[in-house]
């Protein structure tokens, strides 16, 4: 909404769209239609690793504008390579740019929270920080860490995020856009329907993991010798 410009955010978004639009298409029983947009996605995935991805950076890039130039700023966006399924949360260019996400964006304040993109001016309350705590990065980057969680100790760092979500929420329970870095005060649009989007997700796909994890704990304990599964 900024800028002009080929985003990683969009590619990733007509990404999950082609694909989902290959299940219609299958749905169907129209082959020709299913080949040709699986086809395009993948044509697309390719882009974005030979376009998007900087391996000197050694993270996705945030766009490439009309001019040629390349956008090396780094924003909370950029997750949303494995957020719609172009790529596994464990692929190593995610793990790459999920880290300098964290790394670059995450507020050194006693609220915390993550920043939407490196020197943010808007409602920008501190220029010694990368910008405000936002809810929905905050949150992308929760659903990054139960995505990739192999066990229910993965999952610790994610949970204490959702509880971050609660305790910086208003006592109605509701979300704001931003949260003061020094105070945790509502800050902008309250509520986001956004942000509690992006909770409702969150909660869903940790409490999926968590059923996940119990069930193949249960059929490894099953196959163990002397189980009485």
């Amino acid at each position: 909404e900024e800028k002009l410009g080929t985003f990683t955010w969009t590619a990733a978004t007509v990404y999950a769209a082609l694909i989902a639009a290959a299940r219609f298409a299958r749905v169907f029983y129209n082959r020709e239609r299913h080949e040709i947009l699986v086809r395009a996605a993948a044509d697309l995935k390719a882009a974005m690793i030979s376009q998007l991805y900087d391996p000197e950076k050694g993270r996705f890039l945030r766009a490439i504008y009309p001019d040629g130039s390349r956008d090396t700023i780094v924003d909370s966006s950029m997750a949303a390579v494995f957020l719609f399924g172009a790529f596994s949360a464990r692929d190593r260019m995610v793990e790459e740019t999920m880290a300098s996400i964290r790394a670059q964006l995450w507020i050194g304040t006693d609220v915390g929270g993550l920043a939407r993109y490196e020197n943010d001016e808007y409602q920008r309350i501190s220029p010694d920080l990368p910008g405000n705590p936002w809810f929905i990065c905050t949150l992308w980057l929760a659903r990054w860490l139960i995505a990739r969680a192999d066990g229910p100790g993965g999952l610790d760092e994610a949970l204490k995020l959702l509880e971050w979500s609660v305790r910086h929420s208003q006592p109605s329970g509701v979300m704001a856009e931003q949260i003061h870095p020094f105070t945790g005060s509502s800050v902008s649009v309250s509520p986001l329907a956004w942000s509690h989007a992006e909770f409702v997700i969150a909660v869903c796909e940790y409490l999926q993991k968590r059923r996940e994890m119990a069930s193949a704990e249960e059929n490894r304990m099953a196959k163990e010798p002397g189980s009485c599964f």
